[in-house]
């Protein structure tokens, strides 16, 4: 009976090598990419990660927004994020500062997601104002952030999805292991 393997050991290479590549462009740390987690009522899933040192967008008052991290040595970190009804029937939700929580490996590693919404509470030497815009803005929008509604009507009905961008700003390099989530619902996302 003949081996399933190839006979040229450089057509394994490129397998090995390819699930590497991928966790190296999105370093979740130890974060389940694309595994949900569930709670009573909702299924969260984390489906990218990325660490950037600013984010663009277009706000919804017409103008470019820059955010950047306020502490030297920290970084964004942009999670997309979808939020899943799967038990009840209408689940209110208010995605906020406290909605959720990427949490390291220490325990003091708690970090709150930036309210990109709330440009207020941002504005400083972290966020600044251009006159045009730039080829990656956008890129992490929409925001998961505010009232959420389906279709005009509050709350996310039992089988609908909303998924949206939240930023954390952390130290730079910080091991990822959890997302606590805790609106509508508690719900940990990890391995």
């Amino acid at each position: 009976m003949r081996g399933v393997l190839p006979r040229s050991p450089l057509l394994v290479l490129p397998a090995l090598l390819l699930p590497l590549l991928l966790m190296a462009c999105t370093d979740s740390g130890s974060l389940p990419i694309g595994r949900g987690a569930k709670g009573d009522s909702l299924i969260v899933t984390i489906e990218l990660v990325q660490r950037v040192q600013e984010i663009r967008f277009l706000g919804t008052d017409g103008v470019h927004y820059v955010v950047t991290p306020q502490a030297n040595g920290n970084e964004l970190i942009a999670a997309r994020i979808q939020v899943h009804n799967d038990e009840a029937t209408r689940l209110l939700l208010t995605v906020d500062d406290e909605a959720a929580e990427l949490r390291g490996f220490g325990r003091e590693e708690r970090y709150a997601p930036l309210d990109m919404y709330d440009l207020d509470s941002l504005m400083g030497t972290h966020v600044r104002i251009e006159e045009e815009g730039h080829p990656s803005e956008d890129r992490f929008v929409p925001f998961l952030a505010g009232p959420i509604s389906v279709g005009g009507v509050n709350g996310l009905p039992q089988g609908h999805s909303v998924t949206g961008w939240m930023v954390f700003e952390a130290p730079q390099g910080t091991k990822l292991k959890e997302l606590r989530w805790g609106a509508g619902d508690v719900v940990y996302v990890s391995n």
